[in-house]
């Protein structure tokens, strides 16, 4: 269960910056594999969603490919601001080859200052965020497919701009990180500060500092419905 922190930012991934990567990226793709223990050594490895990032020579998010299944695109203006984009999904799963694709909007509400306000997909699905000094943000999504279904996500942020815990529900996780700035460890609570769960990862990194592989390691109390992940990236830069 990581939180990735290019999520919980109000701009989520749409940059290299919120991504945290280094030198001119052009791709990154993720791929995840679960970790088994050793009598589940021969269990055939389950691989995790691939998801590819693609980003211009700005280190804009231009294209965010998940499996080939849903494809979102981007848009900016002059000054680097999402103005727009689409999500290409193909429902079939490519059972039916070429896949007829469905296409939806996307669009960015902004106030006059340039805060980042509002993201709406199509009629079904929109992301609200509200602001609180410049250490809190709090976002709800709501999606009104056959009713309406809200999700608060609260992020409390420390002076350097990490994020230091988040509420969702009744649930807190706490932050944890090094000195190169990548989470080493999350906290899982209930509101009681009842340790529920404890996420420790370890890093491999490339020549550019940016890391390549990403292991995830139970810590007490250890989950009993899943296994660690192991992440693996293979990033691509402009010359």
């Amino acid at each position: 269960m990581f939180i990735e922190t290019i999520h919980l930012q109000a701009q989520k991934e749409y940059t290299t910056a919120r991504l945290d990567l280094k030198g001119k990226v052009k791709s990154v793709t993720e791929v995840g594999f679960l970790n088994y223990p050793p009598e589940l050594a021969n269990t055939k490895m389950i691989v995790v969603v691939p998801i590819t990032y693609r980003f211009d020579l700005k280190g804009n998010l231009v294209e965010k490919n998940i499996r080939g299944d849903i494809v979102y695109c981007y848009e900016y203006d002059a000054h680097n601001h999402l103005k727009g984009g689409k999500r290409i999904s193909y429902p079939d799963k490519g059972i039916n080859y070429p896949d007829k694709a469905e296409e939806t909007a996307i669009s960015f509400l902004y106030d006059k200052a340039g805060t980042y306000l509002v993201e709406k997909v199509g009629e079904s699905e929109s992301t609200t965020y509200r602001y609180f000094g410049t250490h809190t943000q709090i976002s709800y999504t709501s999606y009104t497919v056959k009713g309406r279904t809200t999700i608060e996500n609260d992020i409390y942020y420390k002076d350097n701009g990490q994020v230091d815990y988040t509420l969702q529900g009744d649930i807190k996780s706490v932050y944890h990180y090094d000195n190169k700035g990548q989470i080493t460890d999350i906290e899982v609570y209930n509101l009681k500060g009842i340790k529920l769960l404890h996420y420790h990862y370890k890093y491999t990194y490339d020549d550019k500092g940016n890391w390549i592989e990403r292991e995830e390691i139970f810590e007490k109390p250890v989950p009993k419905d899943r296994f660690p992940e192991i992440v693996r990236r293979e990033i691509t830069y402009y010359d």
